[in-house]
């Protein structure tokens, strides 16, 4: 065989690898979403019971750890406690809805407090690790 003709045939065969690694990597994908989706939202609604009991040890207890060197356990009942100075007293919190951003679950906690509508975001990692996690007011748009 040329140079040429087994150059053709390597690409070739390195495409044909990379498609099909592609095409099982979003088999994976979506299976995972659909089969994680559910665990992610009782996760979600397990955060936000033990931030309003005030288990802010716990909550960071799962935090990856750019999450660790950002938020304190200090940092993270000041924020609570600040959001429920502008928005009031947490009353409830409504079924998770999650977005998928990348391999990132993205769940969005409605929650009501006394003065005002609100949400909880919270983002996971796969391995079910804290990203991030937000006091927001409603209608902030998913990034």
């Amino acid at each position: 065989m040329t140079r040429d003709v087994l150059g053709r045939l390597l690409l070739a065969g390195i495409i044909s690898i990379v498609a099909a690694l592609s095409s099982t990597s979003i088999r994976t994908s979506a299976a995972r979403t659909q089969e994680d989706l559910a665990a992610f939202d009782a996760q979600a609604n397990q955060i936000v019971e033990q931030i309003v009991a005030g288990d802010f040890a716990g909550v960071r207890g799962q935090f990856d750890a750019t999450m660790m060197d950002q938020l304190s356990e200090e940092g993270l009942a000041n924020a609570w406690r600040t959001y429920q100075e502008l928005l009031g007293t947490f009353q409830s919190a409504g079924h998770p809805a999650p977005v998928m951003r990348g391999d990132l679950t993205v769940e969005q906690v409605p929650v009501q407090l006394a003065r005002s509508e609100g949400e909880i975001r919270i983002v996971f990692h796969p391995d079910s690790t804290i990203a991030g996690l937000f006091f927001l007011r409603p209608g902030v748009p998913v990034p």
